[in-house]
């Protein structure tokens, strides 16, 4: 029972004890919030006064908080730095991302990172609305095109050939066939074009292998029926070249400019084309070799004139309307041959090619704006 009775003691003193340095820690945490807050009352006062003695002495407020400013500038120091210092981190790491970016191997880790980390993000956000927007904030003083009517489809009804034509006149070249929407093929489109005309796919596997510019660029809209997993038309053009690949399509985009400019070495601008249509910047190229396709691959330029120029081989070509005119108007087709150029309006109709076998073919795609 002593025994009993004296753990019982023991337990009772140290829970009294315990009790004690807790009131004692809230005690000096009340106290020292107490002092802090009359000191920081007192300083406030005291404050005041000196403003109020200021300006009962005849300085103005501006004169004030330049006396007061070597006082405040200490924190407006501190301020300036951390924020220097936060965009210094945020440029380095910019700088990182840019070169990483270079790099072939950090590309397909950041690319697999990234695609893993928008996956995830999904359920939560939906970013895809964003992804197949062409723009990232709407414009409200943007009003869309009005959409093809049945009204429209009477430009197109009477048409069953693509016109073919040759020695165009420049001067009434849009108001006589771009402005009605009458697709035409010119048959010497490539009358003016001395050596540029003879060209074989393995010089433009030589000149993208050659210029400093488009070794190092990257295309849009590749598309092909040899497999490449990294690197789009150059891997595809490096094997053409060390392979002697044939039997295969191909197709894409010079999407960024200085490619683009680059690519320009290889046409010139057709003769038939008056000053008044402005070209688009990028450019397209379109390369066959011993192919034989049974689906017709999209012509995707996008621009309000569309332009293809067979520069080499042959290819066969279609060209349709747009919804709800393909149900009036007539799939038109026929064969580009080496020398001519097809020339259509995207508002009404789109084109598509199909490669040929027994021979290699190239075709360069631009665009056009005219008024």
């Amino acid at each position: 029972m002593a025994s009993q009775r004296k753990q019982v003691s023991a337990s009772r003193s140290d829970r009294t004890e315990n009790n004690r340095q807790e009131a004692g820690k809230k005690y000096e945490s009340s106290t020292s919030k107490v002092f802090c807050e009359e000191n920081i009352d007192f300083i406030d006062k005291e404050l005041r006064k000196l403003n109020k003695f200021c300006l009962k002495s005849g300085y103005s407020v501006a004169q004030i908080v330049k006396f007061a400013r070597p006082f405040t500038q200490t924190s407006t120091t501190v301020k300036r730095k951390k924020w220097k210092k936060i965009g210094l981190i945020g440029v380095l790491m910019i700088v990182v991302a840019v070169v990483g970016f270079q790099l072939q191997s950090s590309c397909r880790i950041a690319s697999a990172l990234a695609k893993t980390a928008m996956i995830k993000i999904q359920p939560f956000w939906d970013w895809t609305r964003f992804y197949h927007s062409n723009c990232l904030v709407a414009n409200p003083m943007y009003r869309k095109p009005d959409k093809l009517t049945m009204d429209d489809c009477q430009i197109c009804e009477g048409i069953q050939d693509i016109l073919r034509m040759s020695h165009v006149n420049p001067a009434n070249i849009i108001d006589k066939y771009f402005k009605r929407d009458i697709p035409v093929i010119v048959e010497d489109g490539l009358r003016d074009w001395g050596h540029l005309a003879d060209k074989s796919v393995q010089d433009i596997a030589e000149m993208y292998r050659t210029s400093n510019i488009l070794k190092t660029s990257w295309g849009c809209g590749f598309s092909s029926n040899i497999r490449i997993k990294y690197g789009g038309h150059r891997d595809l053009l490096r094997k053409i070249t060390n392979e002697n690949l044939t039997n295969f399509y191909a197709h894409w985009e010079n999407c960024q400019l200085p490619a683009a400019k680059a690519f320009r070495a290889m046409y010139k601008r057709p003769y038939f084309l008056p000053s008044a249509v402005e070209m688009s910047s990028t450019n397209w190229v379109f390369i066959s070799s011993n192919y034989t396709a049974k689906i017709f691959k999209e012509v995707d330029i996008g621009h309000p004139l569309v332009i293809l120029m067979q520069v080499k081989g042959e290819i066969e070509i279609k060209v349709d309307t747009w919804k709800p005119c393909d149900t009036v108007c007539t799939s038109l087709e026929d064969v580009l041959q080496e020398g001519e150029i097809l020339i259509l309006t995207d508002s009404l109709w789109r084109a598509s090619y199909l490669p040929l076998p027994e021979r290699d073919s190239i075709s360069i795609g631009i665009g056009g704006f005219f008024d």
